[in-house]
């Protein structure tokens, strides 16, 4: 039978189908796209090809991985920030970071084959940033995502994300701490601290847990196989971490991904990683809010009721995925 689960935390209704998933095949092929190795810019030993270095990780044998200037960037950090008229609407220029993190030098290595010190390489890299662009104090958000696969939105093979951050914490955004913040003052607790106790209570959808993060498939999961990560040291964005975090999470993410292929083989997906405003005062999204990885598989394809009414449907119960990806 069919069954509408409502998600606390983004405070939403999900559809949970599963006469739709008929058979494994039901799930998107990945396609296999265009690929040359010699025209790659993200490529070890084609260096130029990118926009000038801003950060690197490296040890004797060169770079781990490395940040470079997006060459098509969505956000400029010399635009103006001015909102302005324009007719009857409004308008303002497109300030902001626009980044790209290449995640290995080795072409083919996605983060399906990644080690355990490849994910702290990234890691790492990924809080330095964070805690350099803080430095800009008219910068209020950083948005960190991967797209991995055409299906999720890339356009390039070699493994690589992104790093956005903008001038205004984005409306969506400020919606769900908004929602954060009215739960705390109604529990005296976050929201997210609450979410997590009530799944290890269930235990049902956990598929690990470490003494810094709990990996699990949340109870209202808007896609199939979708899982959360979550610190649970009250952290609220990476800069508070340090080196043992960082390292408890790139384990974390490692055995996660090793899971992932067991069961699914490689796929597109989109890894997102959610973290509290900077430059707001330290107010209290710092208490309310905790960071979170979410990893979404795109496995069958969003359409016309999904994006007309705001409500998804998935065809696998969050119980059965977490079974699954536990080896049970």
């Amino acid at each position: 039978m069919s069954e509408f689960r409502y998600c606390k935390l983004n405070d939403c209704e999900v559809i949970f189908a599963p006469k739709r998933l008929k058979r494994p095949e039901s799930f998107i092929s990945e396609v296999s796209y265009a690929d040359d190795v010699n025209q790659c810019p993200f490529e070890k030993g084609r260096e130029e090809y990118t926009p000038k270095e801003i950060d690197r990780m490296e040890d004797d044998q060169g770079w781990r991985c490395r940040v470079v200037p997006n060459l098509f960037n969505a956000l400029g950090i010399e635009d103006d920030f001015t909102s302005q008229k324009d007719g009857f609407f409004e308008k303002r220029g497109g300030f902001g970071a626009h980044e790209v993190v290449i995640e290995t030098p080795d072409h083919r290595k996605q983060m399906f084959d990644f080690s355990k010190e490849d994910f702290v390489y990234y890691l790492t890299l990924l809080q330095r940033r964070c805690r350099s662009l803080k430095k800009d104090k008219r910068l209020h958000y950083i948005s960190i995502f991967k797209n991995s696969g055409q299906q999720a939105g890339a356009s390039l093979i070699h493994s690589h994300s992104q790093i956005m951050a903008t001038g205004k914490v984005p409306a969506e955004i400020e919606k769900k701490i908004d929602f954060k913040r009215q739960y705390y003052k109604r529990h005296a607790r976050a929201l997210m601290d609450d979410l997590i106790y009530d799944e290890k209570k269930s235990v049902k959808r956990i598929v690990e847990e470490n003494d810094c993060f709990i990996a699990y498939c949340p109870y209202a999961s808007q896609f199939a196989f979708e899982t959360m990560v979550v610190n649970k040291k009250g952290y609220s964005c990476l800069e508070q971490m340090d080196f043992s975090d960082l390292h408890s999470l790139g384990e974390m993410l490692h055995s996660l991904f090793k899971r992932y292929r067991e069961v699914l083989g490689e796929f597109a997906f989109n890894m997102l990683f959610f973290t509290a405003p900077i430059n707001d005062g330290e107010n209290d999204s710092r208490r309310i809010y905790r960071f979170f990885i979410r990893i979404v598989p795109r496995l069958y394809n969003i359409a016309g009721f999904e994006l007309s009414t705001g409500v998804y449907i998935n065809a696998v119960l969050p119980e059965e995925a977490a079974k699954q990806l536990r080896g049970d």
